[in-house]
């Protein structure tokens, strides 16, 4: 590896400490927040997009993607205050394609709450749109 790839590691590293220490002092002070992955402007509007890469989630009761609920709850909430349209792409190591669509119409299709400690929710997979070259957001 190259001194480059060394250097963006030492900044991304110095980056995430800063980054910490912020969320820590919210933490602290039992403030709610949530770090976007990307907030792009698309057209006339802004659109919020969370970013994961992971493997799908297979039958039953559907094969489909997803994400813990309160990531869910905390991008409709900033929908609500803000109108600003928050999209989940999947970037799935199964299938080695990009799924993507908005949470609000994701929320309108089939899904799949987990359980246990750290409960998820699933979205159907024929839910999602998948991303190719010539792909538009809606």
């Amino acid at each position: 590896m190259d001194e480059k790839f060394f250097e963006t590691l030492r900044n991304l590293s110095i980056g995430f400490i800063g980054e910490n220490k912020v969320r820590n002092y919210l933490k602290s002070k039992k403030l709610k927040f949530f770090q976007a992955d990307v907030i792009c402007e698309y057209q006339d509007y802004y659109c919020l997009i969370e970013i994961k890469r992971q493997e799908m989630f297979m039958a039953p009761p559907f094969d489909g993607h997803g994400l813990p609920l309160w990531q869910i709850e905390s991008r409709l909430k900033f929908y609500e205050l803000t109108k600003i349209i928050p999209f989940l792409f999947v970037v799935c190591l199964t299938s080695d394609k990009i799924y993507y669509n908005s949470f609000i119409e994701l929320e309108k299709g089939e899904k799949h709450d987990t359980r246990g400690e750290r409960p998820r929710r699933i979205y159907n997979i024929n839910n999602f749109k998948i991303l190719k070259d010539d792909s538009k957001i809606p």
